[in-house]
């Protein structure tokens, strides 16, 4: 069974993963996916709302897997 983290950036970015291995150099992870929130209006009520969605972080690239040094985290 794969195991996934959600890793907060020092960029401000979050990212969840699957946990490939861990040591002092760095988190490898697999498909990390970046989260974010993309505002759009409500047709119905015309509010603002915003919607969750999921981005290959790692893109234009044949890689599926990254290893993510420590000085990049700030929380996991």
């Amino acid at each position: 069974m794969n195991q996934y983290i959600l890793i907060k950036l020092r960029s401000g970015e979050e990212i969840v993963a699957s946990i490939l291995s861990k040591n002092r150099n760095g988190i490898k992870v697999s498909r990390p996916m970046l989260i974010r929130q993309v505002p759009f209006m409500d047709p119905s009520s015309g509010a603002l709302k915003a919607a969750s969605v999921m981005e290959n972080w790692i893109g234009r690239t044949n890689e599926n897997e990254v290893t993510i040094p420590n000085s990049w985290v700030n929380i996991v």
